[in-house]
């Protein structure tokens, strides 16, 4: 349990690896309705993480708004991608790895 603004709340860590986009349309659909009845059940003030492999490129900063994406994307959007961008939407979270630029060495663009 965490202090967060105005009392107690907890955090919440979710950890599931996402389908790779040569799987099943139905079976990546199933995953993400599944991870977005998860994080609905998670109070509103409870902190929230999501750490996973969404075997995703979300590609650069485009209408996607800010608070869900940062200026750091790479590559070209991916179907995966587009499903991290939509659940982050749906979600109300960010897609972090977005937020700071990375070292070329540190890159692995697919």
């Amino acid at each position: 349990m965490a202090v967060g603004i105005g009392g107690p709340a907890n955090v919440s860590l979710l950890s599931p690896y996402a389908p790779t986009s040569d799987t099943l349309d139905k079976t990546k659909n199933d995953f993400h309705t599944e991870l977005q009845t998860l994080t609905l059940a998670i109070a509103t003030r409870d902190y929230l993480i999501v750490a996973e492999d969404f075997n995703a490129r979300v590609g650069p900063k485009d209408q996607t708004p800010s608070k869900v994406f940062g200026s750091f994307g790479l590559g070209q959007r991916c179907e995966n991608g587009e499903k991290l961008v939509n659940y982050a939407l749906l979600s109300q979270l960010t897609v972090s790895n977005t937020l700071s630029q990375h070292k070329p060495s540190h890159l692995l663009i697919c």
